[in-house]
């Protein structure tokens, strides 16, 4: 009777030791083979420390879309020229084409990148202000008279020297600066916007004098524009 029951329960167990290797054994491989959404996300998602501490990624001057132009087709910025942003990127284009325009002496295209009435009066100082009578309105130049005095302000040193103008004969005008002729320049700017300035000097043909002209840029509705000339001599009277 007593052999009987231990070979029952000797087989009973047996059974149990079966199913439980069977259930360890299904089990492990469907963990192994799991390819799930949620497992794989959890797999590759970095660690929350190392993440902190990874460095970030700096964009490599020149490889994004803010080098609109290469610098082997146009100067690069100076010193002088501090400004970022759209503003400096924006004049960068204008100027390499104004210097293409004024090169090909392309006329209908450098009327579109003036802006009237143009200021050409010589260039006044504060000093100038408190010493003497400065017309600010005389050196005006609208767009119906402007072929009048086309001549006058790219002329022949304009067209020779302004297409090979490098970064040293530019500069940004303070946006803060006091200087009464850059103040009133500034009143047909887009507000905030940067203004600029290519100012070129070399001598005369007898060599005895220097001379120099030079063009201020601003952005005007949301374009730059030659917005002011002075050099040596007026262009008008």
């Amino acid at each position: 009777m007593l052999s009987r029951l231990y070979i029952i329960l000797f087989g009973y167990g047996f059974l149990l030791g079966v199913h439980a290797c069977r259930n360890a054994g299904g089990t492990g491989s469907a963990d192994a083979g799991n390819d799930s959404p949620a497992a794989v996300a959890a797999l590759v998602a970095p660690d929350k420390d190392s993440a902190a501490a990874a460095p970030a990624v700096t964009p490599v001057a020149g490889t994004g879309t803010g080098s609109a132009v290469s610098s082997r087709q146009q100067p690069s910025v100076p010193a002088e020229l501090q400004s970022s942003g759209s503003d400096e990127r924006e004049f960068r284009v204008f100027f390499s084409g104004f210097r293409q325009a004024v090169k090909q002496q392309n006329d209908g295209l450098l009327l579109d990148m003036l802006y009237f009435p143009l200021q050409t009066a010589q260039q006044w100082t504060n000093d100038d202000l408190k010493n003497m009578q400065i017309d600010r309105e005389s050196g005006k130049v609208n767009r119906q008279e402007f072929n009048s005095y086309r001549q006058h302000i790219f002329n022949r040193d304009v067209r020779r020297l302004l297409p090979a103008a490098d970064e040293d004969a530019l500069s940004e005008i303070d946006v803060g600066g006091s200087e009464d002729y850059y103040k009133m320049l500034r009143k047909c700017t887009d507000k905030g916007s940067k203004m600029y300035e290519v100012y070129m000097q070399y001598p005369e043909k007898n060599g005895g004098a220097e001379n120099y002209f030079a063009f201020v840029f601003g952005r005007v509705s949301g374009h730059y524009k030659v917005i002011g000339y002075y050099a040596k001599w007026p262009v008008k009277g």
